[in-house]
């Protein structure tokens, strides 16, 4: 109130509230595409996690980049001098590495091929609740 008389507040006309919402939702575009991309890391079987794994690296390290899991069951059987081979299933293929006496890695492959059958990959994934 000044000098007797109620002062009336304006409230914002609908099109600038429309304005601001627009300039918000492109200022939060914006920062998802220049945020880098190295801070979405996902733990999990993916193309991008398996160049992430090391030769030497061991087995804990293993487990923060594809996740709990690795089945010794169900993987390849070609790979030389293999020790101890654990394979991880994934939706779009499954990474099997190779571990030597000390637990640390020795190779890892890559495969695309689809993980196979609802019965195996409900298999595939009782044995890897097995082997944490």
């Amino acid at each position: 109130m000044a000098n007797g008389r109620i002062l009336a507040m304006r409230l914002p006309s609908r099109r600038t509230l429309w304005l601001s919402a627009a300039l918000l939702l492109a200022v939060g575009v914006a920062a998802l595409f220049l945020a880098p991309r190295g801070s979405r890391f996902t733990p999990g079987v993916t193309r991008a996690n398996i160049h992430r794994i090391e030769i030497g690296m061991k087995m804990t390290e293993v487990g923060a980049v594809l996740g709990r899991g690795g089945s010794s069951t169900g993987g390849p059987r070609s790979i030389p001098n293999s020790r101890k081979v654990l394979t991880w299933w994934g939706e779009h293929g499954t990474i099997s590495l190779t571990f030597d006496d000390n637990g640390h890695v020795e190779a890892k492959q890559w495969d695309d091929r689809p993980s196979g059958t609802i019965p195996q990959r409900i298999t595939r994934w009782f044995d890897s609740l097995r082997y944490p």
